[in-house]
């Protein structure tokens, strides 16, 4: 029988809100406002916050894994993969 899924809920803490509400203003901005001292934003800085932002959200996929001996359930969150930067892979390690 499947257990079930507690989500961690990430979208609770103020590390990921900042992101989830400022990152796209700062993206328009950053080319007016930063660019000149710090120079252009390299597109991976883009990439790890979208991956961040979707990590462990169950809309954004997951897997139904099954213990081949006892039968157990279990939904795996997929995840963003990113070191130093997600909580999700923080606690892996």
């Amino acid at each position: 029988m499947a257990k079930l899924y507690r989500q961690h809920h990430p979208e609770h803490t103020v590390f990921y809100r900042v992101f989830f509400y400022y990152f796209e203003r700062f993206l328009r901005e950053y080319e007016a406002r930063f660019e000149k001292e710090y120079v252009f934003l390299r597109r991976v800085i883009q990439e790890v916050v979208e991956r961040y932002l979707n990590c462990g959200n169950p809309m954004c996929g997951f897997a139904r894994i099954r213990c081949p001996d006892c039968g157990e359930e279990r939904l795996l969150m997929f995840s963003c993969k990113t070191r130093g930067f997600c909580h999700a892979k923080r606690r892996e390690e």
